[in-house]
């Protein structure tokens, strides 16, 4: 009996072709914003509006994956949310801040 779910003649995929096939952890995704932050601290600044490219719409869907991203970003002393603003364009980007 034959399961639904094999890749095909080629065996089983190893863990990390599936890791990678998956796509990026909350903590490669925050580590994708470090020097955007790392900049804007060195410039006085306590907030970033950042363009990732994958994450405004897993957080305008509010995805299972997003509410994980702003948890772990919380737990790290951040704040997160979805700058979204509609005019001929739609223009969304991550907020990220570490005011107190």
């Amino acid at each position: 009996m034959e399961c639904c779910n094999q890749t095909g003649g080629g065996g089983m995929i190893t863990a990390q072709e599936a890791r990678g096939l998956s796509g990026k952890t909350v903590e490669e995704w925050a580590e994708d914003f470090e020097p955007a932050i790392r900049k804007a601290a060195q410039d006085g600044k306590r907030k970033i509006c950042h363009y990732h490219g994958e994450l405004e719409n897993e957080a305008y869907s509010n995805t299972d994956r997003w509410k994980a991203f702003v948890t772990y970003m919380e737990s790290i002393g951040y704040k997160v949310s979805l700058y979204y603003m509609e005019s001929q364009f739609v223009d969304m980007r991550i907020n990220v801040s570490w005011e107190s």
